[in-house]
């Protein structure tokens, strides 16, 4: 599982996918984009689809990646009136079904919602990666983005980044960090984050987060990062103590946690979740901007944008060239950190 995979709580679970069933107004296929862009969609799409649409996710089922893709079947399957499914290829933090995809026939039924990591990450770390993200698929929108928060054990006596350095630096290697999966995105933000930190810890990579989490908790490692929701309860309950927010700004459910730039460690605002749809290459340019055109329309508006923002995310529609440009600038800013860093090829 990707380092971006968190369990989300059944209550998050239940209010991200609370889409379903809401009523969302059904526009027909032939409109949908044109309604967006301000003219009539192209022709050549017109009979797209003309069977079964299969959404790809490169991880288990019950994670963020997974509950944005079952938000997007579901709204792509009313626009449709035709079946889109989720398909879940978990394995090699998501290069199976990234490989998969790309082999895939180039006729927008077999797309896959992606993470950052797999897109932006996995290429520098991972030796299982047959595909150049940037040059091999169809990239057709971003969708949503969000921040991660920091953690560190209650027991600890830290409670802001500038305690965590001391310590660090009073009793070196006394503290592990603990990611859910070598080389990827949350491997490489920890190693960003101690980077700019001037500090060096040693890490602990479990195999997902279901045996990450527990031993979080129980202090066997010390020091994590994780998106939001996963970890909202257990610092509710004050199982985990936050002490920095990733992104530019503070996250609404923590207002007392300072964001990056306020801590001198504010190029890792850079080091953002997001998440995207994507098509085999080759995949006909009406189909690409009509697939974005139905993804700009969903998570625009209510009732998504709505559950995205529950979710931790910020809807974030970003159309193919917007989005091919995001994934170059975070191709080039993601290798550059894992060679400063030495994350080897897993």
């Amino acid at each position: 599982m990707s380092d971006s995979e968190r369990r989300l709580s059944r209550r998050q679970m239940v209010g991200l996918l609370g889409v379903v069933g809401a009523g969302a107004a059904a526009l027909p296929l032939r409109h949908a984009y044109g309604a967006l862009a301000g003219g009539p969609a192209d022709a050549s799409a017109g009979a797209y689809p003309t069977g079964t649409v299969e959404i790809l996710v490169g991880f288990s089922p019950g994670g963020l990646t997974d509950t944005v893709a079952r938000m997007t079947a579901d709204y792509l399957g009313r626009q449709f009136g035709s079946p889109v499914v989720v398909l879940n290829k978990p394995g090699a933090g998501g290069a199976l079904a990234l490989n998969e995809l790309a082999g895939a026939a180039p006729d927008g039924h077999t797309l896959m919602i992606s993470s950052v990591g797999q897109i932006a990450v996995l290429p520098h770390t991972s030796s299982g990666l047959r595909v150049d993200p940037r040059t091999e698929l169809s990239n057709i929108s971003l969708i949503g983005e969000g921040d991660f928060v920091f953690t560190v054990h209650p027991s600890l006596p830290i409670h802001t980044v500038d305690e965590l350095r001391a310590h660090v630096r009073r009793e070196p290697r006394s503290l592990i960090y603990g990611t859910s999966g070598a080389g990827g995105n949350l491997h490489l933000g920890t190693e960003y984050f101690l980077q700019l930190a001037g500090i060096e810890m040693d890490g602990v990579h479990y195999p997902g987060s279901a045996t990450l989490i527990p031993d979080l908790l129980n202090g066997q490692v010390q020091f994590a990062i994780n998106v939001y929701p996963a970890v909202a309860d257990y610092i509710e309950q004050g199982a985990l103590r936050p002490i920095l927010v990733t992104g530019r700004d503070r996250e609404v459910g923590i207002p007392d946690i300072p964001a990056s730039p306020e801590v001198g460690v504010g190029p890792l605002a850079d080091c953002q979740n997001w998440f995207g749809l994507h098509a085999p290459p080759g995949t006909p340019a009406p189909v690409v901007e009509l697939l974005a055109g139905h993804v700009a329309r969903a998570v625009g508006a209510p009732p998504l944008s709505e559950r995205l923002v529950r979710g931790g995310l910020r809807p974030r529609p970003l159309g193919p060239a917007e989005f091919q440009q995001r994934i170059e600038q975070d191709y080039v800013r993601f290798g550059d950190v894992a060679r400063q860093s030495g994350m080897a090829a897993v």
